[in-house]
């Protein structure tokens, strides 16, 4: 049988009702015909395509949004093509959810196995997408909408998502500091549709651990010798007191042979108090003069530490800015023209308290934060008020894309690679969001 006799035969059984995954997968195999010769043919029908992606379990609306974007972006020649945009695209789609590594799409039925190394082919061609920024003029597209312009309940909030294979933009997981994550700045309305994505910038930090150690157990050596010296005059002191405390209580005995010998036993006990307070003064000045002498001990270890800093190796460690800071670059991503730009307000939690002020396109944007127990000014508006209860709408937005495992967790070591598969998240809901609002 030929090719088009094959598919005349598929499109009679793919409109039956019961024919299902399992149905289709024997049909590829009894005819000898591959998944990509299929879609190669199919793929200017759209009934029987829309029909075939459904099956599979693969957004149709994401497929055909991004051919058509691959179309507009790309040169068209007349030069024949074993694969089609379609065929890549749904290849990617599973990589989303499905698969870890781009090796392991050898295990998909729909793979074309007759060359060992064609999930490469598959990654270069993902790759070249991301660099014509396909995916995120995908995303741009999701958000022109009239549904999305009338919304300016704009709500602000970061994401920390964990790392696995990443290199680029990776910082300390705060909460779990053995485990590095991504952390980005996303920007959504209340009715919970994307609006901005923005990596958060790295600061390093150069940290020496071994040597900070070091300098800690000097610090509490000297410290403790300290302590050990003035604790040793102390207990002196307390021996030449008992020793004058003996001498007052032997006065008794003392009287009976003074009485006979007066004038002697007076000197003895004149010198001797004044031996006694000549050794307290010793005593004193030899204390203050070995404090003196410790605490400059201390500040020459100290100078000499600093100085040991500078030559010693240093360990960089990665953290990132303060949220407050990618304010202004998640509102720059925005590409929307909202039809009230004067009401403009963006809501976010106490990480977002700012005096600063902020513009979307040189219009005010107003910023609604909670109220700080020791802030001066405690006034709140009921339209402030309203704003800040709808803040969950953004956590659930999260929930949304963190059901897809490659955006739970971090498998792309290039922030380039990460951020289109963020993009093809958040343009899917995007596009499931606006067609149940459109429904309403």
């Amino acid at each position: 049988m030929n090719l088009s006799d094959i598919v005349n035969k598929f499109s009679n059984l793919i409109f039956n009702d019961n024919f299902l995954y399992n149905d289709f997968i024997s049909f590829l195999q009894n005819n000898n015909i591959k998944f990509y010769q299929l879609i190669m043919i199919v793929k200017n029908n759209n009934i029987i395509l829309k029909k075939i992606i459904k099956l599979i379990d693969v957004d149709y609306n994401f497929i055909n949004n991004s051919v058509k974007m691959i179309e507009t972006t790309f040169y068209q020649n007349n030069h024949k093509k074993k694969y089609c945009h379609e065929y890549y695209l749904i290849l990617i789609y599973f990589m989303l959810n499905k698969f870890n590594q781009w090796s392991s799409l050898k295990l998909c039925v729909l793979y074309d196995n007759t060359n060992k190394y064609h999930y490469k082919c598959i990654n270069k061609q993902f790759i070249l997408y991301t660099s014509k920024k396909i995916f995120k003029n995908l995303f741009i597209k999701s958000t022109s909408n009239d549904i999305v312009s009338n919304n300016t309940n704009l709500l602000i909030d970061a994401s920390l998502i964990n790392n696995k294979y990443g290199v680029e933009n990776v910082s300390i997981n705060p909460e779990y500091t053995k485990k590095n994550g991504t952390k980005i700045s996303f920007i959504t309305n209340t009715d919970k549709i994307f609006l901005s994505i923005t990596p958060f910038c790295i600061n390093e930090k150069e940290i020496d651990y071994d040597e900070l150690s070091k300098i800690n157990k000097n610090k509490k050596d000297k410290q403790n010798e300290k302590k050990n010296k003035i604790k040793n005059i102390i207990s002196e002191n307390k021996l030449l007191k008992k020793e004058i405390k003996n001498i007052k209580l032997n006065k008794e005995t003392i009287n009976n042979e003074i009485k006979l010998n007066k004038q002697i036993i007076n000197e003895e006990i004149i010198l001797n108090k004044e031996i006694i307070n000549d050794k307290i003064k010793l005593n004193k000045e030899n204390i203050n003069g070995e404090v003196k002498l410790v605490i400059n001990d201390i500040n020459n270890m100290t100078e000499l530490d600093e100085e040991k800093k500078k030559v010693i190796k240093k360990k960089i460690i990665k953290t990132t800015i303060h949220d407050v800071m990618t304010i202004q670059l998640s509102l720059k991503n925005i590409n929307i023209n909202f039809n009230n730009k004067s009401i403009l307000t963006l809501t976010g939690d106490l990480g977002y308290l700012s005096n600063k002020e902020y513009y979307y396109k040189d219009n005010h944007v107003q910023l609604i934060t909670p109220i700080r127990k020791n802030q001066k000014k405690r006034i709140k508006t009921l339209i402030e008020s309203n704003n800040l209860k709808q803040r969950y709408k953004i956590e659930n937005g999260f929930c949304l894309l963190k059901k897809y495992e490659r955006l739970a967790l971090r498998k792309d070591s290039k922030i380039s690679t990460f951020m289109s598969f963020l993009y093809i998240g958040c343009s899917i809901e995007n596009d499931k969001i606006i067609k149940k609002l459109s429904e309403k």
